[in-house]
């Protein structure tokens, strides 16, 4: 289901960007002669927590469709990591690097209200090909219904819902209740 959610986030967000004038999806293949960090979100669960729980997720999504994941827990009061990587399809890269382009340019977000509070925060950044200096382009609450910031999330989430997670001794991530 949520493999559902992740593609039909990416087609809407492309089919958005085509109804509304702009320029058709950038070629993954020119993305991906550039090198280094392209986007990286990060989501810091919030609420009321238990003696052992999920504190954050960090994503960062290289230029070649690499993305990069870490959970840290906090397990019996002490900060645990772990670690996965997986790859974008090349629509998903393009899709995250055509809604950041496009929210850059329109500072989408400049104004943004929420009208809900899924518990955590959120925090997306972009970053030019070539460029170590990222620019943010949200960071905060949302409930869904804004196409870029739906993207990001659910194209990142998908990839964290699915994929084994390890710490650095070879540790599956703990099954919390």
């Amino acid at each position: 289901m949520k493999k559902i959610v992740a593609v039909l986030g990416t087609i809407m967000i492309m089919l958005s960007m085509v109804g509304c004038g702009l320029a058709k999806p950038t070629d993954p293949a020119e993305l991906k002669k550039n090198s280094g960090t392209m986007f990286e979100g990060k989501y810091v669960y919030g609420g009321i927590v238990e003696e052992n729980y999920l504190s954050t997720i960090d994503y960062t999504v290289k230029y070649d469709g690499t993305v990069e994941m870490t959970k840290e827990y906090i397990l019996l009061g002490a900060p645990c990591e772990f670690y996965a990587t997986a790859t974008l399809t090349d629509s998903e890269l393009t899709a995250i690097y055509d809604a950041s382009k496009a929210s850059l340019k329109k500072n989408d977000f400049g104004n943004y209200m929420i009208d809900g509070w899924d518990g955590g925060i959120w925090t997306f950044t972009f970053y030019e090909a070539g460029s170590t200096s990222g620019e943010e382009l949200f960071h905060g609450s949302f409930s869904g219904g804004n196409n870029a910031l739906d993207t990001f999330r659910n194209i990142l989430e998908h990839y964290s819902n699915t994929v084994d997670f390890y710490n650095a001794d070879g540790d599956a991530e703990p099954a919390l209740n």
